[in-house]
């Protein structure tokens, strides 16, 4: 039976203070099915399927030998000169790993905080939704809320995940987290759509009547209508109204 072609990255690796070592251990793991299953692998055939020219500049060759140090205290590898000997027992094992496929993994190798970032939407996906706040991103990724907001964006932009909202609770948006296909992209358009109609129908009400608002559900709003000018940038609405 063929075994499957997912990259299998250990809990504790991804939460290691080395993120580089996801992406060693991931190319580890590509080497060892590509190669026959050569389990001794040298440094310099690592850097290479990392995508590096060689012979390795020193400050690359030190980030890598870092990442295979993590993995050898962790217990995945052995190392022996510059030789590396896999803990092959670890690579198809199931139970308590985070999965993606090699397409997704290569595209996210030399992007370790970004891989990060979507092993822990993946982990937090329930029913095929993960509805992690902004903040606890941030807590467990050791980041400010401001990075996860550009590593969302940027993961969607890559048509690797969809970030949507699910409508208002106590006033405020709840982001929610998918992994891309084109029918999640599809009700995307949708939601926005919804959202879009509700946001102006209220900026327009506040405009007409500005007094009826309370500090709290005109901060709220401020902030709804900033997400709306993000993302509808041909179809601006004043944010002076709210000074």
């Amino acid at each position: 039976m063929q075994k499957s072609l997912k990259i299998l990255m250990p809990n504790d690796v991804t939460r290691s203070t080395e993120p580089f070592a996801m992406s060693v251990y991931g190319v580890l793991q590509i080497i060892y099915r590509s190669d026959l299953g050569v389990t001794n692998i040298p440094l310099d055939l690592v850097a290479y399927h990392l995508g590096y020219k060689l012979p390795l500049e020193h400050r690359t060759k030190s980030k890598i030998i870092d990442a295979l140090e993590c993995l050898d205290e962790l217990g995945y590898i052995k190392k022996s000169d510059e030789q590396y000997l896999v803990d092959t027992s670890n690579i198809y094992t199931t139970s308590g790993y985070e999965l993606c496929s090699v397409e997704i993994f290569r595209k996210l190798m030399d992007r370790p905080d970004l891989l990060k970032h979507y092993l822990t939407i993946k982990r937090g996906l329930i029913d095929g939704k993960c509805k992690y706040s902004i903040p606890y991103f941030a807590k467990i990724e050791e980041t400010s809320t401001r990075t996860i907001n550009r590593r969302n964006k940027e993961l969607e932009d890559m048509r690797l995940i969809i970030v949507y909202q699910d409508g208002y609770k106590d006033g405020r948006s709840n982001n929610v987290y998918t992994l891309y296909s084109e029918e999640q992209a599809e009700k995307k358009r949708a939601n926005y759509s919804d959202l879009n109609r509700s946001v102006s129908a209220r900026y327009n009400a506040f405009v007409k009547n500005p007094g009826k608002y309370s500090p709290l559900q005109k901060k709220t709003l401020r902030q709804e209508v900033e997400q709306y000018n993000e993302r509808n940038p041909a179809r601006i609405k004043d944010m002076s109204v709210f000074d």
